[in-house]
């Protein structure tokens, strides 16, 4: 039997809890990705910068260069995608945790202890997904629809900055051929 009180309590500290954990996450991974952006900004320059200064560079050199420029882009563009997903993720997930708090304080949300029981089966590529109530992934998953422009404008900046990057780096390489 479950005591009502303790359960409201419980669930609004859970929530709170989890809010919290899902922000601190949030922050960690739009650093992590703004942090490979910056990363990214000064070595490459340096990195092509170094490349170029040796003795005349033979078109063979010139293209593997070049080849490499854009392989490393190419990881960087994945590595962005993957933490801003997982930003978007936890962002969702702090959302969600809000959202039904608010609601049930106001009362317009009704939430059972029952529905704190995790998924029978996983939902998604995160351990989230195995782990955390039915009830806040649903939610989560309703408003990851909801005010994404912001973000998605956000990051398709960082994408541009990055292409920015490569491309100058390589016009940068190929100035210097003979």
């Amino acid at each position: 039997m479950v005591n009502d009180n303790n359960s409201r309590e419980e669930i609004l500290k859970y929530l709170s809890d989890l809010q919290s954990h899902y922000a601190a996450y949030h922050n960690h991974k739009e650093t992590t990705a703004w942090g490979g952006v910056a990363l990214f900004f000064l070595l490459l320059p340096n990195l092509t910068t170094v490349i170029g200064a040796g003795p005349s560079l033979s078109c063979p050199t010139i293209c593997a260069a070049t080849f490499g420029i854009i392989a490393i882009t190419v990881v960087m563009i994945m590595y962005m995608h993957q933490q801003f997903a997982l930003r978007r993720r936890g962002g969702d997930l702090v959302a969600a945790s809000c959202f039904l708090r608010a609601g049930y304080i106001a009362g317009t949300t009704m939430i059972d202890v029952k529905q704190f029981a995790p998924p029978v089966t996983g939902h998604g590529p995160m351990k989230s997904g195995y782990c955390l109530p039915i009830v806040v992934l649903d939610k989560a998953n309703e408003l990851e629809k909801q005010g994404q422009g912001a973000l998605y404008t956000l990051e398709n900046c960082g994408y541009a900055l990055i292409i920015f990057i490569c491309l100058f780096c390589i016009m940068k390489l190929w100035s210097v051929t003979p």
